[in-house]
């Protein structure tokens, strides 16, 4: 294919604020691990795949909860809120624990829960503003599980 880039699993993206190595970052609806230390407005590459350790706030996680990234905090929190969801625990962390093992959803527009059904955007201009303002109507999403022909 003469238009394939790359495999996606790492991205390049201008980082929203000072992250250190390891550290988590949001860029609109994107969540990644940058692979080093960068200050704000500087390009980074980061990892939108795999499992990593990730400070978390007071939350207590059990393995196969919901993982979400707390933007004002810099921290994973099980909080839905506008919290963006980044993934789900691989090992339990209880309130004292600074860390918390997140593997990261890699499915392209995973967007988190909608009537209580985990669902992915199947319609969304993200041309507008990154797609912060999009609300999905039930008719906009296809539960994850859901097997779609073309």
């Amino acid at each position: 294919m003469i238009n394939f880039v790359k495999s996606g699993d790492n991205l390049t993206l201008a980082a929203p604020y000072d992250v250190l190595s390891g550290g988590g970052f949001k860029v609109g609806n994107v969540f990644g691990v940058a692979a080093n230390d960068t200050l704000s407005g500087n390009n980074v590459e980061c990892e939108v795949e795999g499992v990593y350790d990730l400070a978390k706030d007071a939350s207590v996680f059990a393995q196969g909860d919901l993982a979400y990234w707390d933007d004002s905090a810099k921290k994973v929190t099980s909080t839905v809120g506008s919290n963006l969801l980044i993934g789900a625990v691989e090992v339990a962390a209880a309130t004292g624990a600074a860390v918390v093992r997140v593997t990261l959803f890699s499915v392209p527009g995973f967007s988190g829960q909608a009537h209580g059904l985990k669902v992915a955007y199947a319609k969304y201009d993200f041309s507008v503003d990154g797609g912060a303002s999009c609300t999905p109507t039930v008719s906009d999403t296809i539960p994850i599980n859901a097997v779609v022909f073309g």
